[in-house]
């Protein structure tokens, strides 16, 4: 009787990771030789695995999106990274992380403030507004000025198409429970880009008088991206308070989560002295901290024009403001003007080119040649389309898109909403 052996095993796992281990597999013997059968062959076998060097250099992700500017005007930044999608091992080599081969930086925005920009950025942006006792009603009442003077200068719309969502959180109510546990900051107001809405819920906020328990406005901010956040839009906390919160470590681990989820924070700290309470919300700040916190040198300087510090603000959180007045002169200077986001008026005439290398004023130049009054321009999978647009423009339509920009009407008829081609009008151009 021959021997029998069962099929081999798996082969196990290596003992070593790198530079030389071993791997084995193993059979067993099903039936005995007998009376001169043939004998068994080997029961298990080895072989060498891993043999490469421990030495392994790092592997980077492809490039990430420029992030928005870190300014609205004035001169800012942009960056962008590789991430290390695989790590080093043992004497390998990895980039710097300020390396220029995973980090890009430019300079955005570059333009002079001019003093009446507004944002029009596409953000979703909670404002967490202390209300605690420390205020006092002179404060309380100069922090409600402020926070509506900051909130007039946000446009929920603009070029017919939704851009800004405010969304309201209050603390400073804070008390403990007969249960131990802290009272929940207010649910004042979700997400809404209706600013007249917006307004309203901070003329209606009441002065809490209780103590600062910021994680809990936190907690609400997370709870509104949760329920109403966009994907598509940058997500952000505002917060304005007049000192720091009642309980460091609660608040700390709420920030820390918020920031995992890549969540924009930006600090309003209203102190006149440059103590603890500063240094803790540069350190909360999103990174870099200087174009993501504005300090105000306690709440007379507020009182006495919350509209300067609402500019800063402005400046520094919105990734892209507008000037209206600049807007006007450039416009004319071009001899076109943007009129609607994703969407267009009339019908389309002919498209004149597929393969526009230039933006806007390439298109103008174009449709004005075709002899067309207005164009539509591609974006997205539609870039470098250019069409003529059939619509008429008198100076008539042109005085009433400058009347309402945010909201523009479509001469004749309704917008036709279009995911992919933006509608301009051309005017005369101003030649001095």
């Amino acid at each position: 009787m021959d021997c029998v052996q069962s099929k081999w095993s798996g082969w196990s796992k290596c003992t070593k990771e790198c530079e030389g281990g071993v791997r084995g597999r193993t059979r067993s013997v099903r039936v005995q030789p007998k009376n001169g059968g043939v004998a068994c062959n080997t029961a298990s076998e080895s072989e060498p695995c891993n043999t490469g060097s421990c030495d392994r250099d790092c592997k980077l992700k492809k490039w990430t999106q420029w992030s928005p500017c870190s300014v609205a005007c004035g001169g800012g930044f942009q960056e962008k990274w590789k991430r290390v999608l695989i790590p080093i091992r043992g004497d390998g080599r990895c980039p710097k992380p300020k390396s220029k081969r995973r980090y890009g930086f430019r300079k955005c925005n570059t333009h002079e403030c001019i003093g009446d920009e507004v944002c029009v950025a596409k953000q979703d942006l909670v404002l967490a507004i202390d209300g605690s006792g420390s205020l006092q009603e002179a404060g309380w009442k100069a922090l409600k000025k402020f926070t509506s003077t900051l909130v007039a200068k946000y446009k929920g719309e603009y070029y017919g198409y939704e851009d800004m969502r405010i969304a309201i959180a209050q603390f400073g109510n804070g008390e403990i429970k007969d249960d131990g546990t802290v009272a929940d900051a207010l649910d004042i107001l979700p997400f809404t880009s209706d600013m007249a809405k917006v307004q309203k819920a901070i003329e209606g906020m009441a002065f809490q008088k209780g103590f600062t328990n910021m994680a809990q406005a936190f907690t609400v901010a997370e709870k509104f991206f949760l329920l109403g956040g966009r994907k598509k839009a940058m997500a952000a906390v505002m917060t304005i308070t007049d000192g720091k919160p009642s309980f460091l470590f609660q608040t700390n681990e709420k920030v820390l989560q918020l920031k995992d989820k890549h969540t924009k924070l930006f600090f309003v700290p209203i102190t006149e002295f440059k103590g603890a309470e500063l240094k803790l919300m540069k350190k909360w700040a999103s990174s870099p901290w200087p174009t993501n916190l504005v300090h105000v040198p306690g709440m007379d300087a507020l009182a006495a024009d919350p509209g300067i510090f609402a500019q800063k603000c402005l400046v520094k959180f919105c990734p892209e403001a507008m000037s209206p007045a600049s807007m006007f002169t450039e416009e004319k200077s071009l001899g076109y003007m943007l009129i609607r986001e994703n969407g267009l008026c009339g019908e389309k005439d002919v498209l004149i080119t597929d393969q526009l290398m230039g933006g806007a004023a390439d298109c103008a130049a174009l449709a004005e040649g075709n002899g067309n009054k207005a164009f539509a321009l591609g974006t997205k999978w539609a870039r470098g389309k250019c069409y003529g647009m059939k619509l008429q423009v008198t100076d008539s339509m042109i005085a009433d898109f400058q009347k309402d920009r945010a909201n523009p009407v479509c001469p004749g008829g309704e917008w036709e909403k279009d995911a992919l081609f933006d509608f301009y009008a051309l005017e005369p151009v101003v030649v001095e």
